[in-house]
């Protein structure tokens, strides 16, 4: 795997892992004032959603990525 992808990888990771931590916030505690405005627009569950399948997604990646390095310093 190349090895210039992994920081767009490692940035994607932590967007999904911020939608998912909004997501989660505003289903879990809509009251609150920074997740009031995503609970009051329905966007919960849809940013809950895409943030779990982002960071899946990233961490099947990354692993790959960890995997492939590893090979290489074995030779």
């Amino acid at each position: 795997m190349n090895r210039h992808l992994i920081v767009p990888l490692v940035l994607a990771d932590a967007l999904a892992a911020g939608m998912l931590a909004l997501g989660l916030g505003a289903l879990l505690l809509p009251e609150v004032a920074p997740f009031a405005a995503v609970a009051a627009a329905d966007l919960a569950l849809p940013l809950t959603v895409v943030g779990a399948l982002g960071v899946v997604g990233c961490a099947i990646l990354l692993w790959r990525w960890f995997l492939a390095s590893l090979r290489e310093r074995g030779r």
